[in-house]
This record gives structure tokens, sequence and C-alpha cells, in this order.
């Protein structure tokens, strides 16, 4: 694209994708901590077609949601697998994704995390220097802050599934995903506002990850790759 000839820099593009009645996505790049980028997708429950409205009302349905994904391949990061969620949710997202079963053990949240029991929020890593980067203030005040929005936050070395269905990974093995409610049902946060608090959570822990795995303990990361082994 050709320079604005009053600032000489390239325009601001701003990439907004419909897929679909149900979903849509957004991409931005810029980040030095986000060398792929980041994809926000939004996923609404289908209202359109009374099967998928009953469908949803019998089965277990996720309801309208935010996912900001952000590939993580040729960041320097030792093996980590990481899951902060809802309990409510575990389950279901534990079907799609077989690294939190292979890799974690539950683990105590910090206390930096004040209220976070009356969410029931549940902690799981292969490192059991986990909860010491939740407790980090750059990414605790983001989570408290979201904390009745945030549905999953999932850092993985193992990929995404194709159960997953993120093709916004790029095929990327070292991937950050952060889903956010955005029913309405737990918050009264507009969808702008729910888009904005896991855009800035899932920024703040690209940041800090490199800094935090860089100050890792020797025995956890040693445990993190045998477990690979």
């Amino acid at each position: 694209a050709p320079t604005d000839p009053n600032t000489g820099r390239l325009p601001v593009q701003k990439v907004f994708q419909r897929d679909g009645a149900s979903h849509a996505l957004f991409f931005a790049s810029g980040k030095r901590s986000a060398p792929l980028g980041v994809t926000a997708v939004v996923s609404l429950q289908p209202r359109h077609e009374l099967f998928s409205v009953l469908k949803t009302s019998v089965l277990y349905s996720h309801g309208d949601q935010i996912r900001v994904i952000v590939p993580l391949d040729g960041v320097a990061l030792q093996p980590l697998v990481f899951l902060f969620a809802r309990r409510a949710h575990l389950n279901y997202y534990r079907a799609e994704h077989a690294d939190i079963d292979l890799y974690c053990d539950q683990l105590v949240v910090p206390s930096a995390l004040a209220g976070v029991a009356k969410h029931e929020m549940v902690l799981a890593s292969d490192s059991l220097d986990a909860p010491s980067l939740l407790a980090v203030e750059k990414i605790a005040a983001c989570v408290r802050d979201a904390l009745d929005c945030v549905v999953v936050v999932h850092m993985t070395d193992q990929g995404l599934s194709a159960a997953a269905n993120e093709p916004q990974t790029h095929g990327a093995k070292r991937v950050l995903l952060v889903t956010m409610d955005a029913s309405g049902s737990s918050s009264a946060r507009s969808p702008a506002e729910v888009a904005a608090g896991g855009l800035e959570l899932a920024v703040a822990m690209a940041e800090v990850l490199p800094r935090w795995d860089a100050a890792r303990a020797a025995s956890s990361v040693e445990r993190s790759k045998m477990l690979r082994r």
C-alpha cells in the first residue's frame, strides 16, 4: 500500500472478516512479543434457525464467546502447558485438548487473585512454577479486571487439536488461547469491553511469558521436558 503523503507512514489497515452468520474475526500485528500477530474470533450462539436454538438449549453450549489466539512459534520458550479455566467448562475443554490430561497437574491458584474461588477457577500445568506466572502483577491485574468473563487461558507447546478448530494458529505448536464469555450471563460488560479485556490479558501474557520462562526453576523445566520423553 502507498504511504500517507502527510505522515510518510503506511496507512493503518483494519481487518474485520465475517465468516457466516455466527462468526467473525479480526487480526492485529505489531507487537514484538507476538511476532505472528493476534487474532480475535467472535463466535455467537446461532439464533437464526430453530434447530440450533433447540439443540443448544438441551445440550452443552458455551454461548457467545470471544477467543484471542496468539501463535508463539519463534518466541524462545521452554516446554510449557498451562491452563486457567472455569471449573464448569473444564470437562468440555479437556475433551478437545489432550495436552491437559497428558501433562498437567492441578495447582493452587495464587493468593494474588483474590476472589477467584467465587468464580470456581482451576489452575493446572506441567510446571510447578505456574502459580507465579498468574501472580505477576501485570497478568494478575488483567485477570482480576476481567475475571467475570474469563473462561479459559491456555498456553501449550503441543499445538491445538483438529477438534479445537482454530485455523488461526497457522499450524503453530506454541499457542496462547484466551477465551472470554460474551453472552452477558456472567457480566454486564458489552461485547466490546469483553473483547478489550481478552486482548489485554492475551497481550500481557505474551509479553510476560519470555521473562517468566527465563526465571523458571531448573527442576521445573526438567520436569516439563521429562514428561515429553
